[in-house]
């Protein structure tokens, strides 16, 4: 049985659920990384860390077709769709572009053709260990979602890329801090970094309607973050002043009432991430610690299941009730828009 590199699709989750608690990740932003890069074009010098070190004059990939094996999504769900892998043309779109400029430099440096395989995420995992299992050489590089990943490295599909010659994740484009997280025993069986645009699509945010909290009287949000008071808690006692039943029925019903707060049930893994407390973390040996049982991660995950659970007149979780609409994100995106 072959055993392929996977990397993530959603990995900004699972890096904020598996990171070594430091900050080496904010060290080194897209801007940074960016102005060195001009900086190097312009002087005609390179940081020895964006050299990729690979032994060109070595290898003999003259004619061969890279195939990336990737999730691919309906049409409610296109947003994550991965496109940082694949594009037939230019179009005059920066990230299309970008792409097919990239992998024109492959051709053209390794003799390297890039191609992409998507498949319906319903039956890639089923595909993808079947292909493995036989044997088949149909795709070199595998992706998809951060909660299968784990369970592929246990079941022995996956190489420890610890192990691969060239792969340096010291290097600028890895995120250092999650490569940190995920190394387990000395071994490496997930990444992500730069080439994972889907792993910044992951990153959530709170947004809010000014208008409707400075109508219900809310304190300046800014404020309440900066002072040190924005807590979960807090945000459900928000929501509760936000909330209106329009109508005045004694019901709370999506469409006809003003609900405080809107989220999925995502949310909750991410509301514990934001703790800054970690599922588990890796001592000085490189061995993982389970975390979750320790008082800290209880007492947090108590928290964050008061506030996804606790007010359901006031906040909405668009995954558990029941709605007219097909696609939760779908429609959360037109609401704010």
């Amino acid at each position: 049985m072959k055993k392929w590199i996977v990397f993530f699709l959603t990995a900004a989750m699972l890096a904020g659920m598996t990171a070594c608690g430091d900050s080496t990740a904010e060290e080194t932003s897209s801007v940074t990384v960016n102005e060195e890069h001009t900086a190097a074009a312009e002087t005609e010098t390179t940081d020895p860390a964006e050299l990729d070190e690979l032994p060109i004059d070595n290898m003999e990939y003259a004619g061969y077709t890279f195939t990336v094996m990737s999730f691919d999504f309906p049409d409610a769900a296109i947003a994550w769709r991965v496109d940082d892998i694949y594009t037939e043309e230019l179009n005059g779109e920066r990230i299309n572009d970008a792409v097919f400029e990239r992998n024109l430099a492959m051709t053209d440096r390794f003799g390297v053709t890039v191609a992409q395989n998507l498949v319906n995420r319903d039956t890639v995992l089923a595909e993808f260990k079947q292909l493995v299992t036989a044997g088949d050489d149909a795709f070199d590089l595998f992706q998809c979602g951060a909660m299968n990943q784990c369970s592929l490295a246990a079941e022995g599909y996956l190489l420890d890329m610890a192990e691969i010659d060239y792969i340096n994740f010291s290097k600028v484009w890895w995120d250092r801090s999650a490569m940190e997280g995920l190394t387990v025993g000395g071994r490496i069986y997930q990444a992500f970094g730069d080439n994972s645009l889907n792993s910044k699509k992951a990153t959530l945010v709170v947004l809010f309607n000014k208008a409707l909290a400075e109508d219900a009287g809310l304190p300046d949000l800014y404020d309440t973050v900066k002072e040190g008071d924005w807590t979960l808690d807090q945000l459900t006692v928000f929501a509760e002043q936000l909330a209106l039943d329009e109508n005045g029925d004694g019901l709370m019903v999506w469409g006809d009432d003003t609900f405080g707060v809107g989220l999925e049930s995502g949310v909750g893994v991410w509301a514990f991430s934001s703790s800054g407390l970690t599922t588990f973390d890796v001592d000085d040996d490189g061995n993982a610690v389970y975390k979750l049982g320790d008082s800290a991660c209880l007492d947090a995950m108590e928290i964050v299941n008061r506030f996804m659970n606790s007010a359901p007149q006031a906040i909405i979780n668009c995954n558990t009730v029941n709605h007219e609409y097909k696609n939760n994100f779908v429609e959360f995106r037109n609401l704010f828009m």
